[in-house]
């Protein structure tokens, strides 16, 4: 018996369709241009070359030809040429919002925020926003560059003078539960998935905000439904293993963090939620691994040396914890980890009954928007 395979997506249909109408009428260059879009869409390189090569060889200085050039560059990941190519048609079509905005993606891809943020910022200041994409990487450019509330300030003025994606609303929706901003989190999230009912970002922040909620089966939907369509997804992965950290299905937990940290390696956060999932798992190695690589991500992080004084002392290795957690108060005066690790250290950990109060004095120190009832759920799991 022949597997079943599945039929092809109405995009790929209608692909197929333009193509036997090319072989009929082979100049038409809409019909080029169609193909092309659909192509790259699809992520079929080889045929949108070929339309690009067929028009360029028609009419080598056909400037639309060569922006959609430039796209099929950076579609294939080569930013430096993809900017190369952006800058000079900029020159000759000045002023050009959608060449502008290109541009600026290219500069985004290859980390060059404040660079991007000036191809970017004459479109949001003209409320050209409308131009695909653009408001959404003029944000991105802001929380890069850790301008959060001058973002969303300015997010508000624009969404107020003309109507803006779901992208962009999505985008907002999720720096604005970076900036704990939590009411306008919740409102731009809705209003994204009102416009595109399965937008990423507004799906991740809805799910970051059920998860501060304890609301584990809203978060599970909306960042289970991210990841079906995003598998690559680190926030959504970093939250959804927090969700299930929660709810103490530590295995589940540990595949979801270790795929967080795979595809978003920059994110300290990740790590360390990896690390106190390992050390529920009773595996304090693994956990000591983890916090020493957070640690040399930021060696001024007072958590991360309170994280790895308390897997140390766990560990029986009394001389380096004391070492890092004496750097780890010196930093963050109120770290939760360093402070458990504190209690490890002096004895009172030991005692469950009483590290429980003690626990629940701590957790009265975290001010994250999730941190508090994760750090409870798993505290209360920690060996003692």
């Amino acid at each position: 018996m022949h597997a079943a395979t599945n039929p092809p997506s109405p995009a790929a249909q209608r692909l197929e369709r333009l193509q036997q109408f090319l072989l009929a009428d082979p100049g038409n260059e809409p019909l080029r241009a169609d193909i092309f879009q659909l192509a790259l869409q699809l992520g079929q390189a080889e045929l949108a070359q070929a339309q690009v090569t067929h028009e360029l060889a028609r009419n080598p200085l056909d400037i639309n030809w060569r922006h959609r050039e430039a796209a099929l560059t950076m579609q294939r990941h080569d930013y430096g040429d993809a900017v190369r190519q952006l800058a000079a048609l900029a020159l000759e079509a000045e002023g050009n919002p959608y060449i502008r905005c290109d541009l600026g993606r290219a500069l985004f891809r290859q980390g060059e925020f404040e660079l991007a943020l000036a191809q970017l910022q004459p479109l949001v200041e003209q409320h050209l926003a409308q131009v695909p994409g653009a408001m959404a990487l003029w944000l991105r450019c802001q929380q890069q560059l850790g301008q959060l509330d001058l973002l969303l300030n300015q997010f508000v003025t624009s969404a107020a003078a003309t109507p803006l994606p779901a992208e962009a609303y999505g985008v907002a929706a999720l720096i604005a539960v970076d900036a704990e901003r939590v009411a306008e989190a919740r409102t731009w999230g809705h209003h994204a998935l009102a416009l595109a009912p399965r937008q990423r970002e507004a799906l991740v922040a809805l799910g970051t905000l059920a998860l501060a909620d304890q609301d584990g089966a809203a978060a599970r939907r909306h960042l289970e439904t991210c990841l079906e369509l995003h598998p690559q997804d680190g926030r959504a992965w970093s939250a959804l293993g927090m969700t299930r950290l929660f709810d103490a299905e530590l295995e589940p937990a540990l595949a979801a963090l270790q795929l967080a940290v795979q595809y978003m390696p920059s994110h300290i956060g990740s790590w360390h939620a990896l690390g106190w999932c390992q050390l529920s798992l009773g595996d304090a190695a693994s956990a000591k691994a983890t916090f020493s690589h957070a640690l040399e991500m930021d060696h001024n992080f007072g958590e991360s040396h309170g994280a790895l004084a308390l897997t140390l002392a766990m560990l029986g290795d009394r001389e380096p914890a004391s070492q890092h957690l004496e750097r780890a108060l010196r930093l963050d005066a109120g770290s939760l980890a360093a402070l458990y690790a504190k209690a490890v250290l002096s004895g009172e950990g030991r005692d469950p009954k009483a590290f429980r109060v003690l626990a629940r004095r701590l957790l009265g120190k975290q001010q994250t928007l999730t941190g508090a009832p994760l750090a409870d759920a798993v505290l209360s799991r920690l060996p003692t």
